[in-house]
């Protein structure tokens, strides 16, 4: 992965890799700032989870080692798994999603705006998939998890033109209001792939 410094090295970068979209071999790999503010960022997600049990901030001071903000996570994924899945859902979802929970971000519109056949992400929410039914609405994209046979799925698209496939490596937050009324269906494998700690 390069990492660009300076307005000229993007320039310089950029016709390649707009062929390598044309020719499908380019794929957006994106995380939670695809979704802000539509959702929380990670640490305000694990604050809002341990809000959900009653206990106080969860943040550790700013300049903590991250083992310590592992720590906080994998506490708080610990007390989740002892939840029924409804029980469990409805609180993940809840710290998920921002209070206000406006709009589709204008980054992700923008994402969505290119035809893409994969789209690999660590976020929980339907950002993507919404995003990409907004803009290609006789493709609606297929929602794929960690487990064997989709594996194979993303590896079989990459060979075909499909309706767009978004790889949720990190699980799904599936049927949410926004989804629901979207007509997207639940998945409960994608929402017990779900990973909060660092030790999941």
């Amino acid at each position: 992965m390069t990492v660009l410094g300076t307005t000229k090295e993007l320039e310089e970068v950029l016709p390649g890799l707009h062929a390598a979209r044309e020719a499908g071999r380019l794929v957006p790999f994106v995380g939670a700032g695809l979704s802000r503010p539509h959702c929380r960022s990670w640490l305000q997600f694990i604050d809002a989870l341990y809000a959900e049990f009653g206990v106080g901030a969860a943040s550790v001071p700013g300049g903590a080692d991250p083992e310590g903000l592992y720590r906080v996570a994998d506490r708080v994924a610990a007390w989740l798994r002892l939840l029924p899945a409804e029980e469990r859902r409805r609180r993940i979802r809840a710290a998920l999603h921002a209070p206000t929970f406006p709009a589709l971000p204008p980054q992700a519109v923008v994402l969505a705006s290119f035809s893409w056949p994969l789209v690999v992400t660590t976020n929980y929410d339907d950002v993507v998939p919404r995003a990409l039914r907004q803009q290609w609405r006789e493709k609606q994209p297929r929602l794929l998890g960690r487990s064997p046979q989709d594996c194979v799925q993303v590896l079989r698209s990459l060979d075909a033109l499909d309706a767009p496939i978004v790889w949720y490596i990190q699980g799904h937050v599936c049927g949410d209001s926004a989804a629901s009324q979207s007509g997207e269906p639940t998945a409960p494998s994608l929402f017990d792939e779900i990973l909060v700690g660092h030790q999941q």
